[in-house]
């Protein structure tokens, strides 16, 4: 008998262990489910971060090789330019002559220099010579790789870039730019346009929005067998040193984008680091725009959290086990015990739903009432634990969002098709302002013999959106920057342009009147002389200030055009209240009392302005108007300086007329 109970007790004993066995096997398998499923989420979030930034970074390349492109266009365009040019290099000009087209050359290329945010600028003969800077004459040849592109502008009659690179020729990595000038169609000579990529491009590059410490994107270029990295990497030993791969090193994500590969990869990078890596083409140039991840930053998992996330398994295997135990030894407990099992289950499925913020909703047609899970009362907050009705379901709906939503549900309800949408709400609880993701199906309503109900789920998103507003923004005030004067503040010669064009189309469907001021600083050269640049500067800031106190209607533009000279447009304007207003700025800038010693001034800064006004027609080409309009209120000004300066000068029926003092009210009718 002893024997049979020793017998029974070592029975007992194996089968504990093999239960016990089992269940370390079972809570191996669910930590390793759990940790592969966390490490595929991060990898997606990963993934998607990579490709939404680098698709961010390449509009903003885009654009800033379109707005070279378009300086460049535009320089070409300009018909007098090639003229002005051809009479300079002529050696049987006047020297009376090219002296004055020597100042205006030296000017537009000072204003290329500060208002489009060029390092250099040069005027080149058709040889390849270069001849002028904004400072004076100079006398040297192009580079070798500006003097091919320059003939390929000539061959093309288009501007040609020179890609980023280094060499003695500046102390800085610079992209160039050859824009080639006409006289008529025979070429004399090209604008050279320098960018110091370190300023302006880089920068672009090594914005990275979200917290990652791994994540860069990266210029390529090919090259022979080889790729060259152009832009700087956020990890190499000198980042300023252009990395050169070779075609062969096909693990590299520079060499596989050049091969060909785009989109979202796997590969490894420069310091032998796995990376998740997306690769695109920058239109209409030879650059591959990279962005990469470390792949061990990308699937870092919290232990933390797969500890959260398998706690349930691990309890619920526990559980499993002891209730196994008790059934073996004493079967009346089974029913109290399996009870207890599935009430701590169904908490854990609660506490997982709440961890994800998703709750289950059901909507009977019959009765028109929502059920909802206890998730789902605490994403809408309720106050009173009770049926919900339609009505109160929309009324939880943000206000702006109800009669979308409404429409939304009142379609999907009389079409019986699937429910999927994105909407705020405000919570009961405490009135916070919330978002949701909805989905939902129709199946049978099992308490009633041929009703439907609309069942599903709700998600709150609301971390989720504020990630996807903050990039949105971000976007938006990259592009902010590009139309914002640095120097004083008010737009630049870029929204300038647009601004000018959207008002004439305005002005043509109106058939209202369009004036225009075309501002400049007398003697303003002398003051930098005699006060410094940096006192130069502040009196730029001041003269932006004092013109935007004047022109202050909201339709109304001020823009820094370029250098010391200012455009102010004015929609619905006719000449005389234009002179008048351009008569007030003169005289507000001579009260501003900005002292100027220099002998050829007014003891103050003062201020020569040009007015012009026309009446755009539906037949007038928009982008030509538009510079006319810009070239006759420069000829005003022109105009209103030979008349001794501090004056006012109107543009009217091919005839300029000149006003001094505050006698500019004589023009209203």
């Amino acid at each position: 008998m002893q024997m049979t109970r020793d017998g029974t007790r070592w029975q007992w004993r194996w089968m504990q262990f093999l239960v016990a066995l089992l269940v370390v096997a079972l809570i191996a398998v669910g930590l390793m489910g759990i940790y592969h499923s966390s490490k595929e989420r991060h990898r997606l979030h990963a993934e998607r971060e990579v490709q939404l930034i680098s698709q961010l970074q390449l509009d903003i390349l885009r654009a800033w090789r379109a707005q070279r492109h378009t300086d460049a266009v535009v320089l070409s365009d300009t018909a007098m330019l090639g003229a002005a040019v051809s009479a300079w290099l002529h050696p049987g000009t006047l020297n009376a002559e090219r002296s004055y087209l020597q100042s205006q050359f030296e000017r537009d290329l000072r204003t290329l220099q500060e208002q489009r945010n060029y390092n250099a600028a040069y005027l080149v003969d058709s040889n390849g010579q270069v001849r002028l800077s904004a400072s004076g004459v100079v006398s040297r040849s192009l580079p070798v790789p500006e003097a091919r592109a320059l003939k390929q502008a000539f061959g093309s009659a288009q501007p040609a870039f020179v890609e980023p690179r280094q060499d003695e020729t500046f102390a800085f990595p610079f992209f160039s730019v050859l824009a080639p000038i006409y006289n008529g169609s025979d070429p004399v000579g090209a604008i050279w346009l320098v960018v110091d990529v370190r300023a302006s491009l880089f920068p672009i590059l090594e914005r990275w929005p979200s917290g990652s410490t791994t994540a860069e994107s990266f210029l390529a270029v090919p090259e022979g067998d080889h790729v060259l990295i152009i832009s700087p990497l956020r990890h190499a030993s000198s980042a300023m040193v252009p990395l050169r791969l070779s075609m062969s090193d096909s693990e590299r994500p520079a060499v596989r984008a050049v091969k060909g590969m785009r989109g979202i990869f796997h590969a490894v990078d420069y310091r032998g680091e796995p990376v998740i890596a997306f690769a695109t083409t920058v239109p209409n140039s030879p650059w591959y725009l990279i962005s990469k991840m470390d792949l061990r930053e990308a699937l870092a998992t919290d232990w933390r959290e797969i500890m959260a996330m398998g706690l349930p398994i691990l309890m619920g295997l526990l559980a499993g086990g002891l209730v196994l135990v008790y059934l073996q030894r004493q079967a009346w407990r089974r029913e109290r015990d399996l009870k207890q099992t599935l009430e701590r289950t169904l908490r854990w499925l609660e506490n997982a739903q709440k961890a994800a913020s998703v709750g289950y909703f059901a909507y009977r047609l019959t009765t028109r009432e929502f059920s909802a899970s206890k998730t789902t009362r605490e994403i809408f907050g309720l106050i009173v634990d009770m049926p919900m009705s339609l009505e109160r379901w929309l009324n939880n709906v943000q206000p702006l969002d109800r009669r979308r939503v409404a429409e939304v549900y009142r379609r999907t309800v009389s079409q019986r098709i699937p429910l999927h949408i994105r909407h705020r709400i405000i919570r009961e609880v405490d009135r916070q302002e919330r978002w949701v993701e909805t989905w939902g199906e129709f199946e049978a309503d099992p308490a009633t013999k041929d009703g439907l109900r609309l069942v599903g789920t709700i998600q709150d998103i609301t971390d989720r959106k504020h990630i996807e507003e903050e990039l949105e923004r971000a976007k938006t005030a990259l592009e902010a920057q590009v139309r914002r004067d640095p120097l004083t503040g008010i737009a630049n010669r870029l929204a300038l342009d647009e601004y000018l064009e959207h008002e004439w189309r305005r002005a043509v469907r109106a058939k209202e009147p369009l004036s225009l001021l075309m501002i400049d600083v007398d003697h303003f050269k002398h003051f930098n002389d005699e006060y410094g640049h940096v006192a130069g500067d502040q009196c730029l800031r001041q003269v932006a200030q004092v013109i935007s106190s004047v022109v202050r209607r909201s339709t109304e533009l001020v823009a820094r055009y370029g250098g010391e000279e200012f455009v102010a447009v004015l929609p619905d304007t006719v000449a005389g209240p234009a002179a008048i207003l351009a008569d007030r700025v003169r005289q507000a800038m001579r009260a501003e009392g900005i002292e100027h010693k220099h002998p050829e001034a007014a003891g103050v800064v003062t201020l020569s302005i040009g007015v012009v006004c026309v009446r755009p027609q539906p037949a007038d080409d928009v982008s030509v108007g538009a510079r006319l309009m810009l070239e006759r209120a420069d000829l005003a000004l022109y105009e209103a300086k030979n008349a001794g300066r501090d004056r006012v000068a109107l543009f009217n029926g091919g005839t300029i007329r000149v006003v001094a003092g505050g006698d500019a009210a004589a023009w209203l009718p």
